[in-house]
């Protein structure tokens, strides 16, 4: 993968013991999800469906109990940890931080 304004400049194939290393556009380092392009750049939409899937299934569970209070703090205990894991890494762009606030806001409705 190559970050910078040649990012999409073809290149020499490298290789490890005679097979060629795969340029990829995306790659998963602890969690993070780095996309290529002119800038460093952050993906949240794995971090997304985490969130979203840990959401359904606790919400699914917790609607016998009548309380929106349970509601939230296990959405605050369990669900947050993931959508705010790619925070503590880098600052993320506006367009992220948007995608972030839209997930917490239809959680919460």
């Amino acid at each position: 993968m190559r970050i910078g304004k040649w990012f999409k400049g073809k290149c020499v194939p490298l290789q490890i013991d005679n097979k060629d290393i795969l340029y990829v556009t995306e790659f998963n380092y602890l969690g993070v999800h780095v996309c290529a392009g002119q800038l460093l750049k952050l993906s949240v939409e794995h971090n997304k469906s985490k969130f979203y899937r840990t959401f359904n299934c606790i919400f699914s569970r917790s609607k016998a109990s009548n309380s929106e209070m349970i509601s939230v703090e296990l959405l605050k205990s369990y669900c947050f940890p993931f959508l705010f894991f790619v925070v503590d890494a880098m600052s993320l762009s506006s367009t992220n931080i948007g995608i972030l606030e839209n997930c917490i806001n239809r959680a919460l409705f």
